[in-house]
């Protein structure tokens, strides 16, 4: 069982970026997540968004579906394929199940429904952090770093092997 401390000592590993149009849904996630400790910033469009991924690595990115300019599923291609590795947590408020599916295959970690509840609203980034916590150490080996880099031109244990001597 996770107390609040952990749930605040994660929050250090880095910001929290909401991306919505919603100034109201900005605010009340702010609030939320401000109040458990996590540093968070706020982007109202896909532009700004990808703006601020540029400059700050985020542990996790909670994304609406629908946003003006470029949707949530353009903004999430654009982050995965410039090297963010973030946990993005898709929001919409359509109950989308297909669009849904996409961005999951596309590397969404999860998607809530809008509206949440604001206990919900933390849980699920509270569960987010200790899932990516335990998993922490893999990340630091350099040989699983090699093989996720690398996936699609490994053929074998060798091809790893060899590379990294």
């Amino acid at each position: 069982m996770k107390t609040t401390e952990q749930a605040v000592e994660l929050g250090t590993e880095g910001p929290i970026l909401i991306v919505d149009d919603d100034p109201a849904l900005l605010r009340l996630c702010d609030r939320v997540l401000c109040a458990k400790g996590y540093s968070v910033h706020t982007a109202s469009n896909g532009a700004e968004a990808l703006r601020l991924a540029g400059k700050e690595e985020f542990r996790v990115v909670l994304l609406d579906l629908k946003l003006p300019g470029m949707d949530g599923i353009e903004v999430l291609g654009k982050l995965k394929s410039a090297g963010c590795r973030a946990d993005v947590v898709m929001m919409t408020g359509y109950g989308n199940v297909p669009t849904a599916v996409e961005a999951m295959k596309m590397g969404a970690s999860d998607c809530i429904e809008k509206p949440f509840k604001p206990d919900d609203l933390g849980s699920m980034i509270e569960d987010i952090l200790l899932r990516r916590h335990r998993t922490i150490d893999l990340f630091d080996d350099p040989v699983v770093a090699y093989i996720q880099q690398h996936a699609t031109e490994i053929s074998s244990r060798k091809d790893v092997a060899v590379r990294l001597g």
